[in-house]
């Protein structure tokens, strides 16, 4: 009788885990739609909009919470993360991987820890449209993702870019 149900329960975590595996791969991989191009970084006030977890969980931005972060040309960054204000340095390499050394002051308002964590352990991104998005890696308190930016000022994007 065990060996009758063997196959089932085996398929069965085959497909559980085939299933995380197609979420993490859909979030986290890049397609001939999106683009990684490191001068769309740039001089940009990235507004963060939501997280969405490989497990397929979402964080979203608390109602008037503001949750920013701009890379400038030097290498270094600077942003917000509700009451704190945040900066660092960044470092780009291949076509789309980015490595962010990322500090914030330490004053007790929201989610500041989840933000200062998830943009530290940051390693790729994209920028499709007026997007941009970047991947992270997760541990024991949080799981890997995505954070989903808008831009907030008037750099100019080219909507065929999309």
């Amino acid at each position: 009788m065990i060996a009758k149900k063997h196959p089932i329960v085996i398929l069965t975590v085959v497909s559980i885990i085939s299933t995380g595996l197609f979420v993490s791969c859909d979030l986290m991989q890049s397609d001939s739609r999106r683009v990684a191009d490191p001068d769309r970084l740039v001089g940009v006030t990235w507004e963060l909009k939501k997280t969405v977890y490989t497990d397929g969980s979402t964080w979203t931005v608390p109602e008037n919470d503001f949750y920013t972060i701009t890379l400038t040309d030097q290498n270094t960054t600077g942003g917000r993360a509700a009451c704190n204000s945040c900066g660092g340095e960044y470092t780009l390499s291949g076509s789309d991987s980015i490595s962010i050394m990322w500090f914030c002051t330490e004053a007790m308002c929201a989610e500041t820890e989840r933000f200062k964590h998830h943009i530290s352990r940051t390693t790729r991104y994209e920028t499709p449209g007026s997007e941009m998005r970047l991947m992270f890696t997760g541990d024991d308190r949080y799981r890997s993702g995505v954070m989903f930016f808008k831009a907030e000022n008037d750099k100019e994007f080219d909507s065929n870019d999309q």
